[in-house]
């Protein structure tokens, strides 16, 4: 493969991951991931698994380390978003019940 090829796939890498961690970071120093829909990460880390395997079929190296590390960023949103929603309703506009009163 050309040299100007893999440089501009692995400066697509570095910006695919720059777009993921800061999302993480966010949630995490904020404790809230509210915004973050369950979907988004399902189809997400759904996408990222197979960009993994198409980019290992054809040896395409800045594919899998992009794809890799947004599937990490991801899987950290995911147990970010079950441990500060613990508890809470998953399902916008659904209210909690209170204690019965008598």
């Amino acid at each position: 493969m050309n040299a100007a090829v893999q440089v501009v796939g692995f400066c697509a890498a570095v910006l695919s991951t720059a777009q993921s961690w800061p999302q993480v970071y966010r949630v995490w120093t904020r404790k809230s991931a509210e915004d973050i829909s369950q979907s988004w990460i399902r189809f997400t880390a759904a996408a990222a698994c197979l960009w993994i395997l198409y980019g290992v079929s054809y040896r395409a190296w800045a594919m899998v380390l992009a794809d890799t590390s947004i599937l990490l960023a991801v899987l950290a949103l995911n147990v970010l978003k079950r441990r500060y929603t613990a508890g809470r309703e998953l399902r916008p506009g659904v209210a909690r019940r209170g204690p019965l009163r008598p």
